[in-house]
């Protein structure tokens, strides 16, 4: 038995080790550790199970259980004797609860419960309904989702979420109604990867919404929009309140832009107005700047 108020204290039982900080218990509260001897196979199924294949965890070991379930004032560490039991780069702790089992990636306990070691082998899955794309693990989570197309990433980081959902058009943004080949990575925190590929036609072109900041500038200003990362050609022209082109740059792959507010020849520009016309596939949009310093 743990009891509260303690010093920084180390305890083990079996292969697990535990170190807590000073006052990671209240001195009035107390805890219970020690390894446990059976598990249902309800949720997850052992490795030996028939039913193994509609799972994707596979029981290492029972563990260990923390009693009662209290929240810690401080994160827990904990080790594995590897010795004593084999993990490998796709093995971790998980947490037992009432909606399954939730992977720590860390090896830090924020609250006391039931602990499992389990292996995670399998990868993100991926499923397409009309222009949306689902990905679920159901393992020890999500880590990254990368989209790769037109020689660009467009990168996500549903980290710890189970399942994700992606609106291809609200992300892509593409400004061509046209025929895509897109490749789809997902990874998962164990280290599970997956590619797949489909074709994609986009159902509604990116609106090219654009973004320019601060207002009034003294610096620099930042140029955005989601709309020009797929985009075949982008081109940014900048003009002063007389209609002299100042500035001229090609942004195409670039989902933003930063002007330090200099001209074509690298002069500092003077206070005042100027006005930004951005080409995006043949669609122009425009809007105005300020430069006050």
């Amino acid at each position: 038995m743990i009891k509260g108020g303690f010093e920084p204290l180390y305890v083990s039982s079996g292969p697990y080790s535990l170190t807590f900080a000073k006052n990671t218990l209240e001195k009035d509260s107390h805890l219970i550790f020690n390894e446990n001897n059976n598990i249902e196979n309800t949720i997850i199924r052992k490795a030996d199970s028939k039913d193994n294949s509609k799972s994707e965890l596979e029981i290492i070991d029972s563990g260990f259980i923390l009693w009662p379930s209290l929240e810690f004032n401080s994160p827990v560490n904990l080790k594995i004797d590897t010795s004593e039991i084999h993990t490998d780069s796709k093995t971790g702790i998980f947490r037992k609860d009432e909606n399954g089992y939730t992977f720590l990636a860390n090896n830090k306990l924020d609250k006391a419960g039931r602990f499992v070691l389990a292996a995670d082998r399998k990868a993100p899955s991926v499923n397409r309904v009309a222009n949306k794309i689902n990905v679920t693990d159901n393992g020890s989570a999500l880590k990254q989702i990368s989209l790769k197309a037109e020689g660009k990433i467009y990168n996500l980081y549903p980290i710890g979420k189970k399942d994700f959902e992606i609106d291809l058009d609200k992300i892509l943004r593409f400004t061509q109604k046209r025929e895509y080949d897109i490749t789809i990575d997902t990874s998962d925190r164990l280290g599970n990867s997956n590619r797949s590929t489909i074709k994609y036609i986009p159902t509604s072109i990116g609106d090219l919404r654009i973004l320019a900041y601060p207002v009034p500038a003294s610096d620099y200003i930042t140029i955005k929009s989601d709309g020009l990362l797929f985009a075949s050609k982008a081109l940014l022209k900048i003009y002063d309140v007389s209609g002299r082109l100042i500035f001229r740059q090609d942004i195409t792959g670039f989902s933003e832009f930063i002007w330090d507010l200099v001209d074509r020849r690298g002069r500092r520009v003077a206070n005042g107005v100027y006005f930004y016309k951005i080409d995006v596939d043949g669609v122009e949009r425009e809007g105005k700047l300020v430069v006050l310093r």
